[in-house]
C-alpha cells in the first residue's frame, strides 16, 4: 500500500521545462562614440570607425532586482570582435565567438517567466567601454516577439546605442502564443548609415524611396505605421527611420543636426536642398517638424507661409495639416482615394511619402523629366513623390507635378564638417 501511494504521488508530479532561442539582429553605435564621449578612434574625422567587441548576458530567472550584467544567475557569452572599422553590425545566422546566432538556451527548468538581456560593448583595440545596455525585462506574455532597445548615454549629449533582437519560446509557459497575422520584423533599424562617406563626413539616412518594390506602399500607411521603422536602407529602397527614432535622434540632447534632401529623376539629380537646426518633436506634439532653410532657400520644406516647419505630422485618417480643400499635396480632389502616406502638410507643396510611380508607369507625361500627366495622376494616386523646387511657371499652383524615382533625406551633425554639395546617390 505504501509503494502504491508513492507511485500515485510520482504520477502526480510532472516536471516542467522550456527552451528560449534568441536571435541578435543588430547593434549600432551611431557615430562611433565611447561611453565617456570620446570617439573610438582619434582619427574619426578621417572616417575611421569602431572595432566593436560584445558580450551578452541573459537572465532567465524570475524577475528580481538583480542587474543581469553582473550577477551569478546569468549566462554570459563572449561574442568576440564583431566589427572591423564599422560602428554597426547586422548579424547573420552564424557563430560570433561563443554565441551561435540564434543562440538556444535548452531545457530550462520550470515555466517560462520572461528574461532580461544585458549587452556590454567595448572598443576592441583599447578595451574602452562603448556602452552597457540593460534592456527592459521581457515578461512572460511575450513569447515570440522582437524588441528594439535604444540606450541613452551621457544624459543625451551623444548618440544612443541601438540593439535589436528577437526570440522564440517552446515548452511550458503560462501564456502560450496565439495565432496572429504575420508581421514583418525589421532586420535593421539603423541610426548611422555612412553610405555617403566622402572625406570626414557622415550622414544618417532617415527616409528614402527607390526602385525596389519592397515596402513601396508608403501612400497606403497610417499614423501608427510611421512611428516605427519601415523597410531597410539602400539607394534603391523604400525606407523610413520612424518618427520615434527621429525624435530620439534630433531632440532632447545637446547635439544639433542639419538635414539634406536629394531628389532624383532616374539617374539625374533634380534638386539638392539643405536645412539647419532640424528636429522632430515627440508624440505629444504629433511629431512637429522644426528647422529652417539654409542660406535663404525659399522652396522645398520652407516654402510658404505656412511652411512644413512648425506643422504636425499627418496621414489620411489622422490629418493635421492645412484644410485639404486648399492643400494641393493632400487634396482629395487630386487624390480621391487619399493615398497621401504621411507628411507634414504645411506648405502643401511637398510629400516625399506619397505614391511611388515606377518610371515605366504610363502616368508620366515625360519620363525623362519625371513629369506626371496631371489628368491621369488625379484619376489614380495623386501627385506622387513631390518636392517643391521653385515656382511653377503659369500654373497658378505650388506643385511641380514631378514625381521622383529616387529620393533621400539624411541628417548630419551641425558641429561636424558638413556634407558634400554633390552626391552620387541618384546614379548608385
Amino acid at each position: 500500500m505504501k509503494s502504491l501511494a508513492i507511485f500515485i504521488l510520482l504520477l502526480g508530479y510532472v516536471s516542467s521545462e522550456f527552451s528560449l532561442t534568441i536571435l541578435l539582429n543588430e547593434f549600432n553605435n551611431g557615430q562611433g562614440f565611447l561611453a565617456n564621449g570620446e570617439h573610438c578612434s582619434s582619427f574619426w574625422f578621417a572616417g575611421i570607425q569602431c572595432n566593436i567587441q560584445l558580450t551578452v548576458s541573459v537572465d532567465l530567472t524570475p524577475k528580481g532586482s538583480d542587474n543581469p550584467c553582473n550577477n551569478n544567475k546569468t549566462t554570459t557569452i563572449n561574442l568576440g570582435n564583431v566589427t572591423s572599422n564599422s560602428n554597426r553590425i547586422l548579424f547573420s545566422e552564424q557563430s560570433y565567438g561563443s554565441w551561435k546566432n540564434p543562440q538556444i538556451f535548452n531545457n530550462q527548468d520550470g515555466f517560462y517567466d520572461g528574461f532580461q538581456l544585458c549587452v556590454v560593448a567595448r572598443e576592441a583595440t583599447t578595451g574602452a567601454l562603448i556602452d552597457t545596455i540593460v534592456a527592459d525585462r521581457i515578461d512572460s506574455h511575450r513569447v515570440n516577439d522582437f524588441a528594439y532597445w535604444s540606450n541613452e548615454r551621457l544624459n543625451g549629449t551623444i548618440d544612443p546605442t541601438l540593439t535589436l533582437f528577437a526570440w522564440t519560446v517552446v515548452g511550458d509557459m503560462d501564456f502560450p502564443p496565439v495565432t496572429r497575422p504575420p508581421v514583418t520584423v525589421p532586420t535593421t533599424t539603423p541610426l548611422n548609415l555612412p553610405d555617403d562617406f566622402q572625406g570626414n563626413t557622415a550622414q544618417t539616412v532617415i527616409q528614402s524611396r527607390g526602385e525596389d518594390p519592397a515596402n513601396a506602399d508608403f501612400d497606403m500607411l497610417e499614423f501608427d505605421n510611421f512611428k516605427s521603422p519601415i523597410g531597410t536602407p539602400g539607394p534603391k529602397n523604400h525606407f523610413w527611420f520612424g518618427l520615434d527614432n527621429m525624435n530620439l535622434l534630433t531632440t532632447g540632447r545637446n547635439i544639433q543636426y542639419n538635414m539634406t534632401i536629394v531628389f532624383c529623376c532616374k539617374n539625374t539629380q533634380i534638386a539638392r536642398q539643405f536645412y539647419n537646426s532640424f528636429k522632430v518633436g515627440d508624440a505629444s506634439t504629433y511629431y512637429k517638424l522644426q528647422g529652417k532653410a539654409d542660406h535663404g532657400q525659399q522652396y522645398g520644406l520652407s516654402y510658404g507661409p505656412p511652411s512644413d516647419f512648425g506643422t504636425k505630422f499627418g496621414t489620411n485618417q489622422s490629418y493635421n495639416g492645412l484644410p485639404r480643400s486648399i492643400c494641393p499635396a493632400s487634396s482629395l480632389l487630386d487624390n480621391p482615394e487619399g493615398n497621401i502616406g504621411g507628411w507634414w502638410f504645411g506648405s502643401c507643396s511637398n510629400n516625399l511619402n506619397g505614391h511611388y510611380y515606377p518610371i515605366d508607369d504610363e502616368t508620366f507625361a515625360d519620363k525623362n523629366q519625371c513629369t506626371l500627366d496631371q489628368t491621369k495622376a488625379r484619376a489614380s494616386f495623386g501627385i506622387g513623390i513631390e518636392l517643391n523646387n521653385g515656382p511653377v511657371s503659369g500654373s497658378g499652383e505650388s506643385l511641380n507635378w514631378i514625381s521622383a524615382t529616387r529620393v533621400r533625406m539624411a541628417v548630419y551633425r551641425a558641429d561636424g564638417n558638413g556634407v558634400p554639395t554633390t552626391s552620387n546617390f541618384c546614379d548608385n
